[in-house]
């Protein structure tokens, strides 16, 4: 089976040092940023709890598919959506018929390529088309695509539509953190577009973009927050045409810039940019661009205020300050290695029915919520104590029990926790393969 995210399989180059950081493991959304401030569409959907409305189009979704014979009397979401199916109904504006075909278009566009080798791909990685560099200030890791570098991918779509879904599936697998960082922020950058690309090549250029716009948008939905397109051809008379063909429900989510570097200053950190995007990393030629460069405090001088958002004395939370010291002590630590493919899933908190919440309800308790999602599953527990995970430790003895022992010798794992070589030895006989032998990267 297909598991959900993460259909890349045997990676050999190196991940970047800063790839999964405390305080992007650790990162507290604000209301604003579970659903959007301005068009209210939610962008967190895992271990948080569900409004009555999307309960009810994943209950009638479960209906549906039972009426068709997938997922058995209950209509149990296959593997591959289990944790997409309200992104896929609030794209559909929980119609869920639309949604339902709308798993057709997964299967067409992800499921059929998976599993994906990075050998596969790797030559057109290096191509610096498409890249991830970098994290804004909501920890939101940044997609940049570089039309120029297309080459000879421009005439092939089905190679750069594989690149970019090896990209956007790394990210899930490695970058995002469930109920805390779910999302992604996308730059365009059309420099010199026009000039390394055939006239005659327009063509087939369109239909690869129209391509890379159908991953993005609909077999990833609910993925992106922004999308920037820099450097168009044409200066603000294009802009505007192209302005004009976007739907009125997606123009929140389209930018046209021509004083970039001040807008995207707003957004992020300068060593998460490179220098060509007013950043202070360097700019990377094509094969520096892959692996992917993450970098350490992306949230900056936000971070000495502690691992929640920088809203959250705000709104009630508690103060947990980090010094300068804890920042440098911990800049240099990613937290990748100590996480599997389950903490990089997340759970839907689909309840439907009771069936369906039977299916997540042991997950949960187990799993590193914030503040909010505590207090809400104690809430659907009848007044169970669910304690929130704020602090580094705690997220180890909950995640890694044997990396927080590493560092304490003198800590031991609470009766009946299982370490992480107990849990790895559990996994072995349920790592997902595809036909032909491949073990989806866990």
């Amino acid at each position: 089976e297909v598991p959900s995210i993460g259909g890349i399989v045997e990676l050999r180059q190196p991940h970047s040092s800063f790839l999964l950081p405390s305080e992007v493991a650790l990162f507290e959304p604000t209301q604003a940023e579970i659903f959007h401030a301005r068009s209210g569409t939610r962008q967190i959907f895992l271990n948080t709890p569900l409004t009555s409305a999307e309960n009810e189009a994943l209950g009638e979704m479960h209906s549906l598919l039972a009426q068709r014979g997938i997922g058995g009397d209950a209509g149990d979401f296959p593997k591959y959506m289990e944790q997409h199916a309200l992104r896929m109904l609030q794209a559909c504006k929980l119609n869920v018929p639309k949604a339902v075909e709308m798993m057709k278009t997964c299967t067409k566009e992800r499921v059929r390529r998976l599993p994906l080798a990075e050998a596969d791909v790797e030559q057109d990685l290096k191509s610096g088309f498409v890249y991830w560099h970098g994290r804004d200030r909501q920890c939101r890791p940044c997609l940049v695509i570089r039309l120029e570098r297309l080459g000879e991918i421009a005439k092939d779509k089905e190679r750069a539509v594989q690149t970019v879904i090896f990209a956007l599936e790394y990210a899930l697998r490695y970058a995002m953190v469930p109920g805390r960082v779910e999302n992604w922020v996308v730059l365009v950058d059309l420099a010199n577009v026009m000039s390394v690309i055939s006239p005659f090549h327009i063509s087939s250029i369109i239909s690869t973009a129209a391509a890379i716009g159908t991953t993005l948008e609909k077999v990833y939905s609910g993925r992106m927050v922004w999308i920037k397109i820099i450097n168009m051809p044409g200066g603000a008379l294009l802009s505007r045409a192209i302005n004009g063909a976007i739907p009125a429900e997606k123009k929140d989510k389209v930018g046209f810039s021509q004083n970039y570097q001040a807008e995207l200053a707003t957004h992020f950190e300068p060593n998460q940019l490179e220098r060509r995007y007013g950043g202070a990393a360097p700019d990377l030629q094509p094969a520096e661009t892959y692996p992917y460069h993450f970098f350490p405090n992306p949230r900056g001088e936000t971070a000495l205020r502690g691992p929640a958002h920088s809203d959250a004395c705000s709104e009630g939370r508690l103060s947990t300050a980090r010094s300068e010291e804890d920042i440098r002590e911990t800049e240099h630590f990613s937290l990748h290695e100590s996480t599997n493919l389950a903490f990089h899933e997340g759970q839907l908190w689909d309840d439907s029915s009771k069936h369906a919440r039977q299916r997540w309800l042991g997950e949960a308790k187990a799993s590193s919520l914030t503040p909010a999602s505590a207090k809400a599953l104690s809430g659907l527990l009848g007044g169970e104590s669910v304690e929130p995970c704020r602090e580094l430790e705690k997220w180890l003895e909950m995640i890694n029990p044997a990396a927080l022992h590493h560092q304490n010798p003198e800590w031991t794992p609470e009766p009946g926790r299982l370490t992480t070589r107990e849990l790895d030895e559990e996994l072995d006989d349920e790592l997902a393969q595809s036909e032909d032998g491949h073990v989806i990267a866990l």
